[in-house]
C-alpha cells in the first residue's frame, strides 16, 4: 500500500482511521481496565476496581506473560484483541501487542 503524503498526514492526526487502515482495532489507554498489582510473590489483577474473578479471563491474561519488570499493567478487556501497556523500571513506556484471538 502507497499513501499520499496527505493521507499519511490524516491517520497521523486520526489513531481510529490509522488503525482501521491496518486492520486492527484502535484501543485507547481509558480501554485498558484491568489492572495487574503486585500480591505477595505474585500478582492480582481488578477490572473496575475489584478484583478479577472470571478464570477465562485470568488464563489469557497468563497467556500473554507480562514481563514481571513491568510496572503500572494495564490490560485491555476485548476477548478478540489482546493489547497491553505498562511502564517499565526506567520509567519507559512499554507495550505488548497480540493481534490473534488468544482464547
Amino acid at each position: 500500500m502507497v499513501l499520499t503524503s496527505e493521507e499519511v498526514t490524516s491517520l497521523i492526526s486520526n489513531p481510529d482511521l490509522a488503525a482501521e487502515k491496518a486492520n486492527l482495532q484502535y484501543v485507547s489507554e481509558n480501554d485498558l481496565c484491568i489492572m495487574r498489582r503486585k500480591r505477595g510473590k505474585g500478582y492480582q489483577y481488578f477490572k473496575d476496581g475489584e478484583p478479577l474473578q472470571n478464570k477465562k479471563e485470568l488464563e489469557r491474561i497468563k497467556k500473554l506473560v507480562i514481563p514481571p519488570a513491568w510496572e503500572k499493567v494495564k490490560i485491555c478487556p476485548l476477548l478478540q484483541r489482546t493489547s497491553t501497556g505498562s511502564w517499565s523500571r526506567r520509567k519507559k513506556p512499554e507495550a505488548v501487542y497480540v493481534s490473534s484471538r488468544l482464547d
